[in-house]
Parts: structure tokens; sequence; C-alpha cells
């Protein structure tokens, strides 16, 4: 399992560029044979963040209580549903 993050410098947001992102991460973590899981976790709440990894394919799978965050959602893909 790996974990993904990214940002967006506020200028530049509404461009696409975090899809990119996320899209680029995606192939890079999958290239690794080892890695059966992406992992992304987001705010509680619909949000940018939440409509970039659902349009990359990761899906919602519940919340959680991060140790460091608190209540955040957490988005996987697996390896059997690579993106189109």
């Amino acid at each position: 399992m790996v974990e993904i993050a990214y940002g967006i410098a506020p200028r530049y947001e509404g461009r696409g560029y975090a899809a990119e992102a996320v899209g680029a991460l995606i192939v890079s973590a999958f290239d690794t044979p080892r890695v059966a899981v992406i992992r992304a976790h987001t705010l509680p709440l619909a949000n940018a963040s939440t409509r970039v990894l659902a349009k990359c394919e990761l899906i919602h799978v519940g919340a959680i209580i991060d140790p460091q965050d608190g209540p955040v959602w957490r988005w996987e893909m697996r390896r059997s549903s690579p993106p189109a």
C-alpha cells in the first residue's frame, strides 16, 4: 500500500493540475509490482480534493480517525481496478 498526497498553489487551482498529478502518482505507484493498493485521505466533506480523487477513479471507502488529523475520509484504488 502507498499513500498519495498532493498540493496545488491557490493561483493554479481549477486548471486540472491536481487530477494530472494524481493520475501520474497512480501510474507511478502501479509501475511497482509490490503496490496493490493506493490510498488517499481528505477532509470529511465534499470539496475539490474529493472531486479530483473521484475523477481519478479512487473509491471513497469510509471515514476514519487519523491520529494526527482527526476525522478524515479514506479513498482507495486497488491494482485489480487500475484507471482506464
